[in-house]
């Protein structure tokens, strides 16, 4: 299984398979990592070795100092060399270029310990230097609700963010750096949930608080922020927070924490006036998707598409350390919350998977529709079952013509167990 992979070509891949052990013993799995190198240099990582090594060093670290008797110095050797060493993988995460892996064990009688491998994927020399935290570690906390989770097995990703939260109590949410060490904290009485769970861009977590102000915490400084009028909803997309006050959508830069301008792309027609203005309680704001790409003028952007109830808005966020405006190319109602989006090309426009459910349903059903770079409607295909849709867009030869002329083949989920393929001609 492939967990990671930039824009370098550097890869790491997974690979779990049955240990040999005893008849009529419970049958292990060996979890090795491999890097691929965009050099072609190569090289593999056993996580049940590492995991053992740093179990076994920790409780004789611990038990160096809690025991005085010399006989006693070192009592757990035999414990972890009698039986094969089970390590078992959970759900796996990614934050900026490391991968978090959950793993419990059961070193002895004693019970099951619980662990984080953290492995540095940005270079082969990060990546064989894999931390391994041997603590009673709580749930990775996205911050999810419960009808958004899938029966699909993915990596959680946290987007543009150099810290790992991590839920240690019902009441506590901690973040952890790539070493294992803890960062920063954010107490959940603290946070208006309804607004938004805490968000994180590189090592700082933004969040709005009980009166409905916007929080940024570095290092545990808190800094309220109460130049924007109560906060409604609030979400963070790399270096820019896009916040709703009952009013209007609000653009600020990440770092400065100033507003941006918003510009408007020449010859479209917005559902919301100026794009922003809509003076109603929503329920839903969220980024569905994003891509980067380069204009003409040589300018990187960042293309974002954002949910906001029924509304669908999609804006271009120049890639600078202080951006001073935002664009808005597409706002256009959609009938439903769109839940996924594919960027497939200025001139073939965009797929938007949308649905009626907001919750938990028997049967949640999904439409797609495919929009212009405009907004106007070109078809739509309903239907599909629950995402993610996991769009992968082609441009390859068209089969069945005689011609050497090429077309987008979009791959995606169907969400019935299924993958199709979309031809757009």
């Amino acid at each position: 299984m492939e967990l990671y992979c930039d824009h370098y070509g550097n890869r790491v891949h997974l690979l779990s398979s049955p240990m040999k052990v005893k008849r009529n013993e419970e049958k292990p799995s060996s979890h090795v990592l491999f890097w691929t190198g965009a050099d072609g240099r190569r090289s593999k990582v056993n996580l049940n070795a590492k995991v053992k090594q740093s179990v076994y060093e920790d409780n004789k670290n611990r038990a160096s100092k809690e025991l005085s008797n010399e006989k006693n110095k070192n009592p757990l050797r035999g414990k972890y060399n009698r039986h094969p060493f089970i390590c078992h993988l959970n759900s796996l995460a990614r934050f900026s270029s490391t991968i978090a892996i959950p793993v419990s064990f059961q070193p002895n009688q004693d019970g099951v310990s619980k662990g984080i491998v953290f492995v540095d994927c940005s270079c082969l020399e990060t990546f064989l230097e894999i931390k391994v935290s041997i603590k009673n570690f709580g749930e990775l906390y996205s911050g999810q609700p419960v009808w958004e989770t899938t029966s699909v097995s993915r990596m959680l990703t946290f987007q543009h963010s150099d810290l790992l939260p991590i839920l240690v109590s019902p009441s506590e949410v901690k973040y952890y750096d790539k070493y294992g060490e803890e960062f920063d904290n954010v107490y959940i009485s603290d946070v208006n949930i309804e607004c938004c769970v805490p968000q994180v861009y590189r090592n700082l977590v933004l969040y709005v608080n009980q009166e409905n102000n916007l929080v940024k915490s570095l290092n545990g400084d808190g800094l309220t922020v109460e130049h924007f009028d109560f906060v409604d909803k609030m979400v963070v997309c790399r270096n820019v927070i896009i916040m709703f006050n009952k009013e209007r959508l609000i653009f600020a830069d990440t770092i400065s924490l100033l507003p941006l301008e918003v510009l408007i792309t020449d010859r479209i027609h917005t559902s919301l006036p100026n794009g922003v203005v809509y003076k109603e309680r929503i329920k839903h704001l969220n980024v569905i998707g994003e891509k980067e790409i380069k204009k003409e003028s040589g300018i990187t952007c960042n293309m974002v598409a954002i949910a906001m109830d029924t509304h669908l808005i999609v804006v271009e966020i120049p890639l600078c350390e202080e951006p001073e405006f935002v664009e808005i190319k597409m706002c256009v109602e959609v009938p439903g919350l769109a839940k996924d989006i594919c960027f497939i090309s200025p001139h073939a426009g965009f797929l938007v998977s949308v649905t009626q459910h907001d919750k938990a349903d028997y049967l949640p059903r999904e439409t797609l529709y495919h929009l212009d770079s405009s907004g106007r409607l070109q078809g739509l295909l309903p239907g599909l079952g629950k995402g993610p849709r996991s769009f992968l867009p082609l441009m390859l030869s068209a089969e069945g013509t005689e011609s050497d002329r090429k077309a987008w083949h979009i791959y995606l989920r169907d969400g019935h167990d299924g993958i199709m393929c979309i031809r757009l001609d």
